[in-house]
């Protein structure tokens, strides 16, 4: 049984975690060998959500790159305000079809709105990439978060119980965790 949800907290591109779950997962699925990396979780830096994302992608970019001469295509998409239906489009693609998509680390709460917002301004429906992670799961693609994406792969965010009234559930992709 090959495994279809991954949470973990390791910030240092573990090579067990990174090669032989992610990267591997990637490279043996035949002709698709992408991994797509969203860092919507990472909190703006001086107003600047652009900036805030490629330090998130370029923490683990780094690591994957090496996989490109075996075929790998890591790449980000990253959340801002002004996304395109054209940019939707590549991105729904992508998140229906990549064997690998990594949710990336950062603030929990704020890549929660993100990723509701992205079904809201595709087709006005906020629990689209809920439902796309949840087809995923069933197609058995993989599907990983690590530290704010560990966190939005389960079922109620770790941190729920300081978040009085806040909302605190996650995708459920990850139960009883």
């Amino acid at each position: 049984m090959r495994p279809n949800t991954l949470i973990y907290s390791s910030h240092n591109c573990s090579p067990y975690i990174h090669k032989e779950i992610i990267a591997e997962r990637a490279l043996q699925s035949h002709p698709d060998k992408r991994l797509i990396y969203l860092p919507m979780s990472e909190w703006p830096v001086r107003g600047d959500s652009y900036e805030s994302q490629k330090f998130g992608w370029d923490k683990v970019a780094w690591y994957f790159n090496k996989f490109r001469k075996w075929g790998l295509q890591p790449s980000p998409f990253f959340w801002n305000e002004g996304l395109r239906r054209s940019d939707l489009d590549i991105l729904w693609e992508a998140l229906n079809n990549a064997p690998v998509v990594i949710l990336g680390g950062g603030n929990t709460r704020l890549g929660m709105r993100r990723y509701r917002a992205l079904g809201e301004l595709y087709n006005g429906d906020p629990s689209m990439f809920l439902r796309v992670l949840h087809a995923r799961q069933e197609r058995g693609l993989l599907t990983v978060g690590y530290s704010a994406g560990a966190d939005q792969l389960g079922s109620v965010f770790g941190g729920a119980l300081w978040a009085e009234g806040a909302p605190c559930a996650g995708f459920g992709l990850a139960r009883d965790v």
